[in-house]
């Protein structure tokens, strides 16, 4: 909803309910001037008559194809509200003024209402609207202006804030002409609102009965009330007139209580709806029952086609092999195969059994071959991620064994060479001083790549390592015992490792607390690292939230006060 139409919104219902109740308190003190009487009762009606067309016009309102008829209702709320103020006794200069230019036209907007309801083309929508918005300027505005409380001898009246001074030849008495005028206005709509409703189809009908009749029969109780004040009461309040706008109260207070039925009635179906397309789209294996059932194979299988590796089951994992002695049937739905049935062959002989049930079921295997094939992607993806990571690990671990296999062992064997003769020279001792550095620098990089303690000792072991080789401390609460899977342990090493290097670059010095421990079905890691800020751990944590979730883990990340405090979870079946 745009924010304007939302604005008037909330202004508006909330302006309206206090006009309302400054109305019926002036009726209250003054009921014998007031239309609908001094009863309880009365005030009541009268109060959710006019409140509720607001409410009823401003949900129509929200709705494109209505906001025409559902504007037109809400007006004729206002202005009943503004009906039911006794003109003598209104109490403010504002009241007075707003209730005689507009309070007698409640009739008219809720029959140009029951005019455009539910769907007006633009043509008779942008007539009925001029209509009623002329009717206020000839029959309420103008009147107003050129009346003189005062010299028609109204001295208790309130002032007239429209009245246009210098006229005193053209004053008119607001009830003269204008009765006659709004009855005929009324009774054309009603006539017109009654022919267009009448002219629907039946459901149309039904659906916008409510406004439709409920507007033409409160306009048509407008014309009989303006043809009483023009003939017999004139501006007097008696019993018939009276009677006549209570039942005008009624049916705008029955139309508004059928705008809520509907919109109730509309968010249940929506409900109904949602239920029943549920219900529809049934499990694989209710489906497959139905199936065997109908077709008399309680062996009956369906499996769907993969998109790489052959059938798949309804889970996206590689269908069984029929058993021997079944036959298999093609379900074809828009020149697409999107299931297959294996089945008795004894079913072959009977084909027409086997169409009928593919086409009945058809849309079902549809929908959950669709279902299928995502799940078959979403497990190759997973897969796919798996072998990416264990190709890097495994290259990581050459890598390793070639450094220390070859260079290393090279430059150890030169080492021990320029040892035996550095005490000779002193450029021979920096030089053995310089590939000892060397020796160190390539070993700490043997070891990031992948640790030869993690292969052969396990994660245990390779912690223990990385805690001496450390510039910050390192403490290991809980570590667990035996292997694990070799993927498992390297995100879990590299989760620590990237962890210390965070707290290194950027921590406060403190000490990095590690624990590792079983948890269900696989290993939960905690790791807290002092003074680290929780954008910077980002950062550097990149890689392993990806190697992490590649093997279907989860990792977390809090940042507390103290520094981050990060918390990781890897099923071991990974």
């Amino acid at each position: 909803m745009p924010p304007r139409r939302r604005l008037v919104l909330i202004l508006g219902l909330p302006l309206v309910a206090v006009l309302g109740t400054a109305a019926l308190v002036q009726a209250r003190r003054h009921p014998e001037q007031a239309l609908g009487g001094a009863g309880a009762g009365a005030l009541a009606l009268q109060l959710l008559a006019g409140f509720g067309a607001c409410a009823a016009g401003a949900d129509l309102d929200l709705r494109r194809s209505m906001r025409l008829s559902g504007g037109l209702l809400a007006a004729s709320g206002v202005a009943l509200l503004l009906g039911a103020v006794p003109l003598h006794d209104a109490g403010s200069a504002v009241l007075f003024t707003a209730a005689l230019a507009g309070g007698a036209f409640a009739p008219a907007f809720a029959g140009a209402a029951a005019v455009c309801h539910p769907v007006a083309g633009r043509r008779l929508g942008t007539v009925v609207a001029g209509m009623a918005a002329a009717a206020v300027v000839v029959l309420g505005v103008v009147p107003t202006a050129l009346f003189d409380p005062v010299a028609s001898g109204c001295l208790a009246c309130p002032r007239n804030l429209l009245l246009v001074h210098g006229y005193g030849a053209l004053q008119l008495p607001p009830v003269s002409v204008a009765p006659w005028a709004q009855a005929l206005l009324c009774g054309g709509l009603c006539v017109l609102a009654v022919g267009r409703w009448a002219r629907r189809p039946a459901l149309a009908r039904r659906a916008g009965a409510p406004v439709a009749v409920g507007g033409a029969l409160v306009a048509a109780l407008g014309a009989a009330a303006f043809v009483h004040a023009a003939v017999v009461s004139g501006p007097r309040v008696d019993e018939t007139a009276r009677s006549l706008w209570l039942a005008q109260c009624a049916l705008l207070a029955l139309v508004a209580t059928g705008v809520a039925v509907q919109a109730l009635r509309a968010r249940l179906l929506r409900g109904q709806i949602a239920d029943i397309v549920v219900a529809t789209l049934s499990s694989p294996e209710r489906l497959r029952e139905a199936l065997a059932r109908r077709l008399g194979d309680p062996g009956l299988a369906i499996c769907f086609p993969g998109a790489r590796n052959g059938p798949v089951d309804a889970e996206g994992r590689p269908s069984r092999v029929p058993s021997p002695g079944a036959a298999t049937t093609e379900v074809v739905r828009g020149r697409q195969v999107v299931a297959l049935l294996a089945h008795d062959a004894a079913l072959t002989h009977a084909p027409d059994r086997l169409a009928t049930a593919a086409r009945g079921a058809g849309p079902a295997l549809e929908h959950a071959s669709l279902r299928a094939r995502l799940r078959a992607e979403l497990a190759e993806l997973s897969a796919s991620r798996t072998r990416i990571v264990e190709v890097a690990d495994e290259e990581r671990r050459r890598a390793e064994r070639d450094l220390h296999d070859g260079a290393q062992q090279r430059l150890i064997a030169l080492s021990v060479a320029l040892a035996q003769v550095a005490h000779q020279d002193g450029s021979l001792a920096r030089a053995a001083d310089e590939l000892r550095r060397a020796l160190e620098d390539l070993r700490a990089l043997a070891h990031g790549l992948h640790p030869a303690s993690l292969t052969e000792a396990g994660i245990a072991a390779a912690l223990g390592e990385l805690g001496e080789r450390s510039r910050v401390p390192v403490r290991l609460t809980a570590l667990p015992s035996g292997r694990w899977p070799p993927l498992v342990e390297a995100a879990l090493y590299r989760l620590v490792l990237d962890g210390v290097g965070c707290a290194e670059r950027a921590g406060d010095g403190g000490v990095v607390v590690v624990a590792i421990e079983h948890v269900g079905a696989g290993l939960g890691a905690t790791v807290t690292l002092p003074g680290v800020r929780a954008a910077t751990a980002s950062l550097g944590l990149e890689h392993v939230y990806d190697r992490i979730a590649a093997l279907d883990g989860a990792l977390t990340l809090h940042e507390t006060v103290a520094g981050v405090h990060l918390e990781a979870h890897l099923p071991c079946g990974s």
